[in-house]
């Protein structure tokens, strides 16, 4: 619960503050003059302050003072003055917002709620800010990070696009003229990359040159504000486009989740047929070998050791109908966290949960693995392999290809494990090669394919394990004969040698 200190001295707009902040879970305390709130700031740690520039005891800039000689508690005036100039300077202090008292005192609570929501975030916004000026530098960081932002520098482009790689930004403020690059270069730079296309570029700089402000909107930057700015328009425009790059993000998430669900019940009509399919011969067997206990007990020849022989019989085929059923089940079971499982045998699950129609199609799968420990989540990888033997078998589908094989190697390599799974089902078609991983993109009639098999694998290798996934076509050569087919390329860091 944080802990505010409002001093005011309006007892009816004090109390006012007090019960709506009470009402949303703060804990306040209540000062009507500076001696008051003195004596609260000696005892007590606050985490913000709201303060009436008009006390009995104190006035203006004079309060400010006095409130930073006794705390580094971040502060938000709430007063009735008008005043642009004393404004500008109040931000210039160090003061979080300015919110002006009238007649709709809800919505200045509302703004005191937002900054207080803002500052009790667990997780602070990452801005990149790139400006050869140490003292803007300065002034933006001093300006940001009270803020609870968390301020990355450079000083030039190069130092700023190595920072760019390095960490996800939700913000980059980007000066116009830099010692080793014009801003414009930087941002076509930024912007040129597709994990950049969204990430918000807030354009500073002394510039006049609406030709050029046009086309830096033009190329991607999302804002500008001219130097000098004033600091309540620039903290305004970096919460904006902060929060703008949150709510994108949570709604990619949204997005995901909703294709990540789309593209495994895409796949569970295939996995029922599977299902039936390798229950057949169990039950089979479980009909057989109870309809011979059951006449050898009719005519009185049932040995007591073939009871035992049969019983076990049963026992085992029970026992594989329940693996292959507890296959399925925790293919659609929901994932929290990362755990330790076996690559080989996750691969040996993908393959018994695909296995119908590959054996029907006769299509052999030739494994070469390594004994791979690994750290991840398992039911999404598993979903990652089903897809891309899935996306082989259809295009033998499309084939006369009398042999037909999938190749599948393991290894560990400089601490990534590798993951390559190829055919011969003669490659997949120039113009399209580049787009096969894009969400919705498919080859296959209407009702046969979603087109997010291939983009959630993506998904789950890059974001949630920090791999990469490509693909390629390659000529080999097996058992003296020449094949062309696709080779999907699966690179995962081994953290687990780090655990």
């Amino acid at each position: 619960m944080k802990n505010i200190l409002i001093v005011e001295d309006s007892k009816v707009i004090n109390n006012l503050v007090k019960n709506e902040l009470d009402n949303l879970n703060y804990n306040c305390h209540q000062a009507f003059d500076f001696k008051k709130a003195e004596v609260f700031l000696k005892k007590i740690q606050y985490d913000l302050i709201i303060l009436d520039l008009h006390l009995p005891d104190g006035e203006g800039y004079e309060l400010i003072n006095q409130v930073k000689s006794l705390t580094d508690t971040r502060v938000v005036i709430l007063t009735g003055n008008t005043e642009k100039q004393l404004r500008e300077d109040l931000f210039h202090h160090g003061v979080l917002d300015y919110i002006i008292k009238d007649k709709n005192l809800s919505f200045a609570i509302a703004e005191i709620h937002k900054v207080l929501k803002h500052l009790e975030s667990k997780i602070s916004d990452k801005i990149l800010l790139i400006d050869d000026s140490a003292f803007m530098r300065k002034q933006m960081s001093m300006i940001l990070t009270p803020r609870n932002y968390q301020v990355s520098v450079a000083k030039d482009a190069t130092e700023g696009l190595d920072l760019l790689l390095k960490e996800d930004y939700n913000l980059v403020i980007l000066d116009m003229e830099l010692p080793d690059m014009h801003g414009s270069e930087v941002l076509e730079k930024i912007k040129s990359n597709p994990k950049y296309i969204n990430l918000p570029v807030l354009i500073i700089s002394g510039t006049t040159n609406a030709d050029l402000i046009r086309n830096m909107y033009k190329m991607g930057a999302s804002d500008f504000i001219r130097k000098p700015f004033i600091i309540e328009e620039f903290a305004l425009k970096v919460d904006i486009w902060c929060d703008y790059r949150k709510k994108h993000l949570l709604d990619l998430e949204q997005k995901d989740k909703l294709l990540s669900q789309q593209s495994k019940m895409a796949t569970m009509g295939e996995m029922v047929e599977n299902i039936i399919h390798q229950s057949r011969q169990p039950l089979s067997v479980i009909t057989a070998v109870a309809s011979g206990i059951s006449l050898e007990q009719e005519y009185s020849q049932l040995k007591p050791e073939t009871l035992m022989k049969n019983l076990d019989v049963i026992t085992q085929s029970a026992m594989h109908l329940s693996e292959t059923m507890g296959s399925f089940r925790d293919f659609f079971k929901k994932e929290d966290s990362k755990r330790m499982f076996n690559l080989s045998e996750l691969l040996e699950k993908s393959f018994e949960l695909t296995s119908s129609k590959f054996e029907t199609r006769n299509i052999q799968i030739i494994k070469c693995f390594e004994d791979i420990n690994m750290y991840g989540f398992d039911i999404e990888l598993l979903q990652v392999f089903i897809n891309i033997l899935n996306n082989a078998r259809d295009e033998f589908e499309k084939k006369d290809i009398k042999d037909r094989f999938i190749f599948i190697d393991t290894k560990n390599i400089n601490n990534n494990i590798s993951i390559s799974i190829k055919d011969n089902a003669g490659g997949v078609p120039k113009d399209i090669i580049d787009n096969i991983f894009d969400s919705y993109f498919t080859t296959k009639e209407d009702e046969e394919g979603t087109g997010i098999g291939l983009y959630m694998s993506k998904e789950i290798v890059t974001k949630h394990h920090n791999g990469s996934i490509s693909v390629k076509n390659k000529n080999f050569t097996h058992k003296d004969k020449v094949y062309t087919g696709a080779v999907f390329e699966i690179l995962i860091p081994n953290t687990h040698k780090n655990l």
